[in-house]
């Protein structure tokens, strides 16, 4: 089996495609954007699209939610109110347009553009965790005693300004029985530790402090080395504390499809620490 399994992992680095960075990526150079049925408007807003459904003839929802455009959509000029998009030019055939951007600085800038706007969707459309209603619940990082009676089902729900929808929500995250007899550990077992690393894939890019998957790989090997890391990586989760390595990671741009560089279908991902992630 050990056989087999080398001969795939040699047979997968002939064929795989050299890596290189990257030398540009492209960004359309319009904002608005129609869908050939008219069922849909799409966005531009910094390195993604957002997508606006039709809700009558040329008139499109101001909410939006992320999503791909189909590759045939035509550019188009919109006049936005409080509560409408209105498309002026459904009938343009003009398709869209993208430049090429090459500079390193002025790719991680769009980088760290897409980053934020994805990672800020839910505040952007305002969803029911970011309003001032909902403040309270959230009160303490999620641990105060309100909490706690959301989850113990004990708490009234009349006396606060919400939603039918949104207090059927609260109400369904009442702990079960068998919910509130399990428990977290506050540490993390020597095995547990060992087990993890030895699943883990050496090549595996990691660390923006150059602590690689080798190093703990080999650690998880000595059973007292594993003992003191185990623990170790457990401290900050049994104290409340923050390592400052795990406060930072590196932000890679990859290529989703093979060629393609169009900003919206490069997958972004993030390069955490080994005992931070694993």
């Amino acid at each position: 089996m050990r056989i087999i399994e080398r001969s795939f992992q040699a047979l997968e680095t002939i064929l795989k495609r050299e890596w290189s960075a990257l030398d540009y990526i492209e960004v359309p150079k319009e904002i608005w954007y129609l869908d050939k049925n008219g069922d849909e408007l799409y966005k531009f807003d910094n390195g993604i699209f957002i997508a606006h459904s039709s809700f009558e003839e040329n008139l499109y929802e101001k909410y939006g939610s992320i999503k791909v455009p189909p590759k045939d959509v035509l550019v188009v000029k919109v006049e936005t109110s409080d509560d409408m998009i209105h498309v002026k030019n459904p009938e343009s055939i003009q398709q869209w347009t993208w430049t090429k951007v090459t500079k390193p600085e002025e790719m991680e800038d769009w980088l760290m553009r897409r980053n934020k706007r994805h990672l800020q969707q839910m505040y952007v459309e305002q969803s029911p965790p970011t309003t001032a209603e909902f403040e309270p619940f959230l009160a303490e990082h999620g641990t105060s005693s309100l909490t706690d009676e959301i989850l113990n089902g004990t708490l009234d729900l009349e006396g606060f300004d919400l939603s039918k929808e949104m207090k059927l929500f609260l109400k369904s995250l009442q702990q079960t029985p068998k919910e509130r007899e399990m428990h977290i550990p506050g540490r993390m077992p020597c095995e547990a530790f060992q087990e993890v690393m030895k699943i883990q894939n050496e090549s595996t890019s990691s660390s923006p402090s150059a602590l690689h998957y080798t190093l703990w790989k080999a650690i998880a090997e000595v059973d007292e080395l594993a003992e003191i890391h185990s623990l170790w990586v457990s401290l900050p989760f049994m104290y409340g504390f923050i390592c400052n390595r795990h406060k930072r990671e590196i932000d890679c741009m990859l290529e989703k499809k093979p060629g393609v560089r169009q900003i919206h279908i490069m997958r972004i991902i993030g390069l955490m620490e080994v005992c931070w992630n694993a």
